[in-house]
Protein backbone atom coordinates (compact mmCIF):
# COMPACT_ATOMS: atom_id res chain seq x y z
CA UNK A 1 0.00 0.00 0.00
CA UNK A 2 1.49 3.33 -1.03
CA UNK A 3 1.52 6.35 1.18
CA UNK A 4 -1.08 9.04 0.61
CA UNK A 5 1.88 11.43 0.96
CA UNK A 6 3.57 10.02 -2.17
CA UNK A 7 4.41 13.11 -4.30
CA UNK A 8 3.36 11.30 -7.48
CA UNK A 9 0.00 10.29 -6.04
CA UNK A 10 -0.64 13.83 -4.82
CA UNK A 11 0.26 15.10 -8.32
CA UNK A 12 -2.39 12.78 -9.80
CA UNK A 13 -5.02 13.93 -7.31
CA UNK A 14 -4.25 17.55 -8.17
CA UNK A 15 -4.36 16.76 -11.89
CA UNK A 16 -7.84 15.25 -11.51
CA UNK A 17 -9.00 18.32 -9.57
CA UNK A 18 -7.46 20.66 -12.14
CA UNK A 19 -9.10 18.86 -15.08
CA UNK A 20 -12.42 18.64 -13.26
CA UNK A 21 -12.36 22.39 -12.59
CA UNK A 22 -11.44 23.12 -16.21
CA UNK A 23 -14.57 21.30 -17.33
CA UNK A 24 -16.61 24.01 -15.62
CA UNK A 25 -14.45 26.79 -17.02
CA UNK A 26 -12.66 27.38 -13.74
CA UNK A 27 -8.98 27.78 -14.43
CA UNK A 28 -7.51 28.38 -11.00
CA UNK A 29 -4.04 26.79 -11.05
CA UNK A 30 -2.90 24.72 -8.11
CA UNK A 31 0.08 26.99 -7.76
CA UNK A 32 -2.28 29.77 -6.62
CA UNK A 33 -4.04 27.61 -4.02
CA UNK A 34 -3.17 28.09 -0.39
CA UNK A 35 -1.57 24.66 -0.16
CA UNK A 36 -0.64 25.15 3.49
CA UNK A 37 -4.33 25.02 4.39
CA UNK A 38 -4.80 21.87 2.31
CA UNK A 39 -1.86 20.09 3.92
CA UNK A 40 -1.07 18.34 0.65
CA UNK A 41 2.66 18.37 1.13
CA UNK A 42 5.17 18.09 -1.66
CA UNK A 43 4.07 16.90 -5.06
CA UNK A 44 5.60 16.40 -8.47
CA UNK A 45 4.75 19.57 -10.37
CA UNK A 46 6.26 18.11 -13.55
CA UNK A 47 4.05 15.01 -13.37
CA UNK A 48 0.91 17.01 -12.62
CA UNK A 49 1.59 19.39 -15.49
CA UNK A 50 2.44 16.55 -17.90
CA UNK A 51 -0.82 14.77 -17.08
CA UNK A 52 -2.96 17.91 -17.36
CA UNK A 53 -1.34 18.96 -20.63
CA UNK A 54 -1.51 15.42 -22.03
CA UNK A 55 -5.20 15.00 -21.21
CA UNK A 56 -6.02 18.41 -22.67
CA UNK A 57 -4.07 17.78 -25.88
CA UNK A 58 -5.16 14.16 -26.38
CA UNK A 59 -8.74 14.53 -25.13
CA UNK A 60 -10.36 13.13 -28.29
CA UNK A 61 -7.94 10.24 -28.66
CA UNK A 62 -8.42 9.30 -24.99
CA UNK A 63 -12.21 9.36 -25.26
CA UNK A 64 -12.07 7.25 -28.44
CA UNK A 65 -10.07 4.60 -26.58
CA UNK A 66 -12.43 4.65 -23.63
CA UNK A 67 -15.49 4.38 -25.88
CA UNK A 68 -13.92 1.62 -27.99
CA UNK A 69 -13.06 -0.65 -25.06
CA UNK A 70 -15.77 0.15 -22.51
CA UNK A 71 -18.75 -1.38 -24.32
CA UNK A 72 -21.60 -0.91 -23.49
CA UNK A 73 -20.58 2.04 -21.28
CA UNK A 74 -19.67 5.26 -23.11
CA UNK A 75 -17.99 8.42 -21.89
CA UNK A 76 -21.40 10.10 -21.86
CA UNK A 77 -22.62 7.48 -19.35
CA UNK A 78 -19.87 8.17 -16.82
CA UNK A 79 -19.99 10.85 -14.18
CA UNK A 80 -17.36 13.55 -14.54
CA UNK A 81 -15.08 12.30 -11.78
CA UNK A 82 -15.05 8.76 -13.21
CA UNK A 83 -14.36 10.12 -16.68
CA UNK A 84 -11.58 12.40 -15.46
CA UNK A 85 -9.87 9.55 -13.59
CA UNK A 86 -10.11 7.34 -16.68
CA UNK A 87 -8.68 10.09 -18.87
CA UNK A 88 -5.75 10.58 -16.50
CA UNK A 89 -4.99 6.83 -16.43
CA UNK A 90 -5.27 6.35 -20.20
CA UNK A 91 -3.11 9.38 -20.85
CA UNK A 92 -0.47 8.57 -18.26
CA UNK A 93 -0.21 4.82 -18.78
CA UNK A 94 -1.14 4.17 -22.39
CA UNK A 95 -0.55 7.29 -24.50
CA UNK A 96 2.27 9.23 -22.84
CA UNK A 97 3.67 6.12 -21.14
CA UNK A 98 4.79 8.09 -18.10
CA UNK A 99 4.31 4.92 -16.05
CA UNK A 100 3.67 1.29 -17.00
CA UNK A 101 -0.02 0.65 -17.81
CA UNK A 102 -0.54 -1.58 -14.76
CA UNK A 103 0.70 1.24 -12.51
CA UNK A 104 -1.75 3.65 -14.19
CA UNK A 105 -4.59 1.18 -13.59
CA UNK A 106 -3.64 0.76 -9.94
CA UNK A 107 -3.38 4.52 -9.48
CA UNK A 108 -6.80 5.02 -11.09
CA UNK A 109 -8.31 2.57 -8.62
CA UNK A 110 -6.66 4.43 -5.72
CA UNK A 111 -7.87 7.79 -7.08
CA UNK A 112 -11.39 6.40 -7.35
CA UNK A 113 -11.25 5.42 -3.69
CA UNK A 114 -9.66 8.75 -2.73
CA UNK A 115 -12.61 10.58 -4.24
CA UNK A 116 -15.04 8.43 -2.23
CA UNK A 117 -16.33 6.40 -5.16
CA UNK A 118 -15.79 2.86 -3.94
CA UNK A 119 -18.88 1.86 -5.96
CA UNK A 120 -17.01 2.80 -9.16
CA UNK A 121 -13.83 0.78 -8.60
CA UNK A 122 -15.04 -2.24 -10.58
CA UNK A 123 -16.17 -0.07 -13.49
CA UNK A 124 -12.87 1.85 -13.63
CA UNK A 125 -10.81 -1.34 -13.29
CA UNK A 126 -12.91 -3.12 -15.92
CA UNK A 127 -12.61 -0.39 -18.53
CA UNK A 128 -8.88 0.05 -18.00
CA UNK A 129 -8.41 -3.74 -17.94
CA UNK A 130 -10.12 -4.00 -21.33
CA UNK A 131 -7.89 -1.29 -22.76
CA UNK A 132 -4.84 -3.05 -21.32
CA UNK A 133 -5.88 -6.43 -22.72
CA UNK A 134 -6.54 -5.07 -26.19
CA UNK A 135 -3.67 -2.60 -26.54
CA UNK A 136 -0.77 -3.74 -24.41
CA UNK A 137 -1.08 -7.45 -25.04
CA UNK A 138 -1.28 -6.80 -28.80
CA UNK A 139 1.85 -4.64 -29.04
CA UNK A 140 5.18 -5.94 -30.23
CA UNK A 141 6.99 -4.22 -27.36
CA UNK A 142 6.04 -6.39 -24.41
CA UNK A 143 8.42 -4.54 -22.08
CA UNK A 144 6.43 -1.31 -22.45
CA UNK A 145 9.00 1.42 -22.23
CA UNK A 146 7.98 4.26 -19.96
CA UNK A 147 9.39 7.63 -19.10
CA UNK A 148 9.65 8.84 -15.52
CA UNK A 149 9.25 12.50 -14.63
Amino acid sequence: MRSIRDPRHIARVLAVIHLYNNFFGQSYPVEKWNVDDLEIGNYSTRLKNAIVQGVQEKHNEIDELINKYSHPVKTTDLDLVQLTILRVAVCEGFLLQLVPPKVAIDEAIELTRDFGMEYSVDKIAGILGNIYNHIVTNTTDKHNTCFVL
